[in-house]
């Protein structure tokens, strides 16, 4: 879950939101942080929170346990995998990003089905937000990589959308309230 540090920001999220855009649905990732953070905006805008797996973290089990640090040190022959072909890359027992691109898209085509002039709020992390966006604007996978290595991707930054002429352009991206 959240640090003490990632709810003093959700509460920042929350109000800077509130005060900048209309929110019909919240969905979260099914991850305690996500769902925390989904929480404090779902409070100010009294809505309800639905959840979906698609949108969840990238799985890389064998990662989670080290710093990037630890894992030069530890996994120096993962690291260097991982460099050849970042994309697709499948760590042990987890998920390439190729993997949550597929997932994301499936996601967000049923949003685009379901009715594309709500207004949704997506509470995720930094590979699904990156896949998703990816998505949306066709990106391919190295202009993604050069867009999260140039620019990156904040704790509880906002990523955001607006439909244009039956387009959807990005407005924000790594907005921060905090």
């Amino acid at each position: 879950g959240l640090n003490g540090k990632g709810r003093e920001q959700s509460k920042k999220v929350a109000s800077g939101l509130k005060g900048r855009f209309r929110i019909d649905r919240i969905i979260s990732s099914p991850l305690a942080r996500a769902i925390q953070t989904a929480e404090a905006v779902a409070r100010a805008y009294v809505k309800k929170i639905e959840i979906d797996d698609r949108i969840r973290e990238r799985e890389f089990p064998d990662f989670e346990k080290y710093t990037r640090l630890g894992m030069k040190k530890f996994m120096p022959e993962e690291l260097e995998e991982q460099k050849k072909d970042t994309y697709r890359y499948r760590p042990r027992g987890g998920e390439s990003y190729e993997d949550v691109v597929r997932r994301t898209k499936a996601f967000y085509a049923e949003l685009l089905e379901r009715n594309a002039s709500e207004s949704v709020l997506v509470v995720s992390h930094h590979s699904s937000i990156l896949a998703l966006v990816m998505n949306i604007e066709n990106l391919s996978p190295e202009e993604t990589t050069r867009l999260a290595r140039g620019i990156g991707l904040n704790n509880a930054a906002l990523v955001h959308y607006v439909l244009d002429r039956g387009k959807y352009r990005r407005d924000a991206y790594n907005e921060v309230y905090y």
